[in-house]
């Protein structure tokens, strides 16, 4: 059925209980605990956004005949997932005569669940053009995401971006079935968060314009991860160490290794003034996007790119190794296992992700740690061999053509982003330890103006993927109607959105001729 099919990501089980459409009024909402208890008042955000996801001809009129004017959510529990890998999304949705009826395990499966209710509603047959004319089918639809992790990550240290922009990104996800927003929020060219503990508050020289416009507070990380949490999406936080950090210079030129030639690229590793320094920025980018909800951290901890001629360009750091009779490999070790222990001492219920690069560097990954692939397709496989949990983002790099087919327009790269298959070469016993994956934004040529249309619709591509686990992958007529439904709900709530193919104006958005 037409109306089921522009459904993204595609839900797992549906079935058509009714193939006449029921017009759609104005929803009363109610949220119930099943134990006891009303969750109505957590939902303000949820509805504030759905409704302009359901509704984008404006607020529906009265119509005659039967009419579905509730929304009824149940939720064994209206508290939040501890993290992104213990929370449970599955949900169920019928809708009929009588209303919507969703049940889930909590408030993020709602989301999910709402998401498709978007997709249920169309506009009035014979009156496409009216405004606040709806009618909604009757199904029974039970779902639930194939992976556990499905990320969307932004860079706001090349660029700084706005919280509104932060939110917009939320808003996305949401609709879009993403659950974690993975910040990448320190790196060569700045910090994008200031702590308030000493010594770390100098870090507010480590950004553009001394930090006095274009760097988070711990007030800001609090209202992004609270309305991330509102919306059913965590926050993953990228504190990336050991390379990256020239900008780190800035805040005191002792903790990164004199190179010059390499950049300033490293922290130094030897001077235990660098471990004060991250021990102080952590502990307030833990309290503020995490400790704040009382969930548990799951941080990313970079080791990309580390350039190791940096280190040994440093005459006191070289000399170190000498005295010690170390490689810089072992020097790397040495700075991981100190990292470790710092992070655990901060928070012992954290996750920690890694770049590739770490793990081929043999530093440890035992414990609640996880390796983040992102451009050698052997690295996946070995891992999980060695009982090693990973996270894939080959083949989902916004910035770039990925994985290298040549399209004509940039916009058609979404593709390449569906062909992608999280499990390739993996073998079955061990396809349950590839946890997910997620679509990566870097940010050296996207700023506020323009990262909307740069992620969307093409990260929906990756979501569907994460969520649905396609069996086919062709790319027929079917997904790219579906693709092209979705622009238009990503341009009702306010995010830009690039069309993938002609089409007629979205609805509620009917270009007048001047």
């Amino acid at each position: 059925l037409t109306t089921l099919q522009q459904i993204t990501p595609m839900p797992h089980n549906y079935i058509v209980t009714n193939y006449d459409f029921m017009n759609i009024g104005k929803l009363s909402w109610k949220c119930n605990i099943v134990a006891g208890g009303d969750c109505t008042d957590r939902l303000t955000n949820m509805i504030e956004l759905y409704e302009k996801d359901f509704f984008p001809k404006g607020t529906p009129e009265y119509q005659q005949g039967i009419t579905v004017k509730s929304i009824q959510i149940n939720v064994k529990s209206d508290i939040s997932p501890k993290s992104v890998f213990s929370g449970v999304e599955n949900y169920t949705l019928e809708t009929n005569k009588s209303g919507i009826f969703i049940s889930a395990e909590n408030l993020y499966g709602a989301s999910r669940a709402l998401s498709t209710v978007a997709q249920l509603i169309v506009e009035k047959k014979g009156n496409e053009y009216k405004l606040g004319m709806y009618n909604i089918q009757s199904v029974k639809i039970t779902d639930y995401p194939a992976y556990k992790y499905r990320s969307l990550m932004i860079d706001t240290s090349r660029h700084f971006l706005q919280i509104n922009t932060v939110k917009r990104q939320i808003n996305a996800m949401a609709i879009s079935k993403l659950n974690a927003l993975h910040i990448h929020i320190v790196d060569s060219q700045s910090s994008a968060f200031v702590p308030t503990t000493k010594p770390a508050d100098e870090f507010s020289k480590a950004t553009y314009n001394n930090g006095q416009q274009y760097q988070y507070y711990k007030d800001d990380l609090k209202e992004i991860a609270k309305y991330a949490d509102s919306l059913g999406v965590h926050l993953v936080i990228e504190f990336d160490m050991p390379g990256h950090v020239k900008s780190w210079r800035l805040v005191n030129s002792a903790i990164v290794a004199n190179c010059p030639k390499h950049g300033y690229s490293s922290v130094d590793p030897t001077n235990e003034l660098t471990f004060t320094y991250i021990r102080s920025y952590m502990q307030d980018l833990v309290d503020a996007a995490f400790g704040y909800l009382g969930k548990d951290p799951v941080l990313h901890l970079g080791g990309d790119e580390v350039d190791h001629l940096c280190w040994s360009e440093d005459p006191k750091i070289k000399q170190y190794m000498s005295d010690n009779h170390i490689t810089t490999n072992i020097l790397w070790q040495q700075f991981h296992a100190k990292i470790v222990k710092m992070v655990n001492e901060i928070n012992g219920q954290t996750t920690r992700l890694y770049w590739q690069e770490s793990y081929e560097n043999d530093n440890e990954m035992t414990g609640n740690a996880f390796v983040h692939a992102w451009y050698d397709y052997k690295i996946a496989p070995k891992a999980v061999k060695q009982g090693l949990k990973v996270i894939r983002s080959q083949g989902w790099y916004l910035d770039v053509n990925q994985p290298g087919q040549s399209r004509y327009s940039f916009a058609d790269t979404w593709q390449d982003f569906y062909q992608v298959d999280p499990l390739e070469n993996i073998e079955s016993q061990f396809k349950n330890l590839i946890v997910g994956g997620g679509a990566c934004m870097w940010g050296e040529k996207v700023s506020n103006g323009n990262i909307d249309e740069f992620i969307w619709p093409r990260a929906l591509a990756v979501a569907e993927v994460l969520w649905y686990a396609p069996i086919d992958r062709t790319i027929n007529n079917d997904l790219k109607d579906r693709m092209q439904e979705a622009v238009c709900r990503y341009l009702n709530i306010g995010v830009g959105s690039g069309p993938i193919k002609p089409s007629k104006p979205c609805p509620g958005m009917d270009e007048p001729r001047y």
